[in-house]
Order: structure tokens, then sequence, then C-alpha cells
């Protein structure tokens, strides 16, 4: 039996709504997005340096947390302010840890962490031997 070459459901459509950006106007959380400082060459020469990279990253974030909205009704809302707040906080342990003198070792078994680990994710405090989450 051949297939009906027309559909048996109307044709009209639901028109859906433009969404995009516009310049005019910030639409939710992601209009409030702040660009985090990124490495070039690998993690910086010298501590002071990394330092100086950390600070960058938790005034970017810092920034980030200010612009959200604080909403303690939209459990979303709360929750990104939650995940953000969190990360200034480890971007302040590790500048403390450089300060210390202990950054760039686990937190856990004292072994080196690996630059790229670190170029990834400056503030990590422990290696894949002891979290096996991080591979």
């Amino acid at each position: 039996m051949p297939l009906p070459t027309t559909s048996p459901l109307p044709s009209h459509r639901t028109p859906v709504p433009d969404v995009r950006r516009r310049p005019d106007r910030d639409v939710g959380p992601a209009a409030r997005l702040v660009a985090l400082p990124q490495l070039e060459d690998g993690l910086p020469p010298t501590l002071a340096d990394v330092d100086d990279h950390l600070a960058r990253i938790e005034r970017a974030r810092r920034a980030q947390f200010d612009a959200l909205p604080q909403s303690p009704d939209n459990v979303v809302a709360a929750a990104h302010r939650r995940i953000v707040a969190r990360y200034v906080e480890q971007v302040r342990e590790a500048r403390s840890r450089v300060r210390a003198g202990t950054y760039g070792a686990c937190a856990r078994c004292a072994s080196p962490l690996p630059p790229k680990a670190l170029e990834r994710e400056p503030w990590q405090t422990v290696c894949t031997a002891c979290d096996p989450g991080l591979r």
C-alpha cells in the first residue's frame, strides 16, 4: 500500500519565540558570564606569577558572583551562586598555598601535581592517584 503524500496532521505550527540574546538587554545568567584569564604558555615560571594569575582568576570569579541574581526562591540561581562562591574559595585557598610554599603538592600524599592538571585547574589540591575522578 503506498504511503499518503500529504500529512493527516494540520500543517500549522506554533511560532517559536526568538530567545537569542539581544544587545539591548541581558537575558539570564549566561548574560553575566565573565571570561577567566587563560594561560598561553603553560604555568607561569615563578610562584609570584602563579599568584598573579590566581589573583586575576579570583577577581573574574568574584565579578561573576557579584553579577549573579540573589534569588533564594529560585533553586537554580541559588545553586549557581553556591558553585561560583566555592570556586572563589578554592582560588583563595590556592593563593594561600602559594604563600605557604605548598602550592603544586597533593594535599593528601604530598606528591607533585602534574603541570597539565594545574594548567587546567590552577586551584587543584589533590593528585589523580588520591582522587581518580580527576583523570
